[in-house]
């Protein structure tokens, strides 16, 4: 049996059941200093990727963060005693974590101590070595970002990509998985953009590499992108399938209550901890993780019970609120059949 022992194991349960409690709680009354800990964190290996992609603040190179890869020691560091209360932990955020050489330690030491983990990748980088080291370390599931099934429209937006390559590397990977028996999920990621619209090739291209689950995504930008009317030109001509409004980019929020910032963390690769995967910006920088600052300090720290409170009282004002999918077209992103929400609830980042 992977992870940590049974006895320890009902134990993490007990306590992680007690934890979401206090994190509902908390939420439902609206309490800016949280009980609980997050049960679910983003957490980024590296800020760095091998792709420009147009709509990405890495691709475009205008993350505005130090380039660095989080080291597992960082990484251990920055968890501390949340290692007991996390359920599960996504390992990527702007950047491709198969960059970092250290990426299977950091699964390996989650898989300890029962955390659900997940990454997020292009692909490109995948080789038979590095399937077998990430199911080995006890990845639960890997989402290939391959968005489209025409080799044609790929490179529009998956800039320095090669289809043909990732295709493969998808195959070798469920190969890898069948060959150890390993229950890892694999996905194929599809994004609705303009003339990648027709979501049953989708489903049908993926199924045909032999993953588990088919996931489409509508295309989103981000508060990191300036030029919104020419980034508007990757958004599908279906407006059905756009989370946007035909004739803006942004959200209406006046009865939406975030649940983000109570129950769940982002820490990038540099150690500074973010309210949320959508400030590409980093405009509202929280905390800083080091040697005598980690997560669970951070976590109700003046800083991030103001940031709360300004969630209920003035969200409109936080930029990068108006572009989030959980108030725009939720029921189509991330998840467009009830199927694939079944099966994604547990990674809710």
């Amino acid at each position: 049996m992977h992870g940590v022992a049974i006895m320890n194991h009902k134990l993490l349960k007990g306590i992680r059941k007690i934890n979401n409690k206090l994190l509902d709680f908390s939420y439902k009354h609206k309490h800016t200093y949280v009980l609980g800990k997050p049960n679910g964190i983003m957490i980024e290996p590296y800020s760095n990727c091998n792709y420009n992609c147009p709509l990405c603040p890495s691709g475009l190179r205008i993350l505005k963060r130090n380039k660095v890869k989080m080291t597992f020691e960082e990484f251990k560091r920055n968890l501390g005693l949340l290692r007991y209360t996390t359920e599960y932990i996504t390992l990527f955020h702007f950047g491709e974590p198969l960059l970092n050489n250290e990426l299977s330690k950091m699964i390996e030491y989650c898989n300890k101590y029962n955390i659900s983990t997940q990454i997020s990748t292009n692909g490109m980088l995948l080789t038979e070595e590095r399937a077998k080291e990430l199911i080995n370390a006890g990845l639960d599931r890997i989402i290939f970002s391959i968005d489209t099934y025409n080799a044609e429209i790929y490179p529009r937006y998956r800039v320095n990509g090669d289809f043909n390559v990732v295709v493969e590397n998808i195959k070798k990977m469920v190969e890898m998985k069948n060959k150890m028996n390993s229950s890892i999920i694999i996905v194929a990621q599809y994004m609705l953009m303009n003339e990648n619209e027709d979501m049953s090739k989708m489903k049908e291209h993926g199924n045909s590499l032999g993953v588990d689950e088919v996931l489409i995504k509508t295309v989103g930008i981000g508060n990191s992108i300036e030029n919104y009317e020419e980034a508007k030109k990757f958004l599908p001509k279906n407006a059905s399938l756009s989370r946007y409004e035909k004739d803006t980019t942004k959200a209406k929020l006046n009865k939406y209550k975030c649940e983000y910032v109570w129950k769940r963390m982002v820490v990038c690769s540099d150690s500074t901890c973010l309210p949320c995967c959508r400030d590409q910006r980093v405009d509202y920088v929280l905390g800083t993780c080091d040697n005598r600052t980690n997560l669970s300090k951070i976590w109700n720290n003046k800083k991030y019970r103001e940031f709360r409170r300004k969630t209920l009282e003035d969200i409109k004002s936080i930029n990068m609120c108006d572009r989030c999918p959980e108030v725009l077209k939720y029921e189509l992103d991330p998840w467009v059949d009830k199927k694939d929400q079944k099966n994604c609830e547990k990674f809710k980042l």
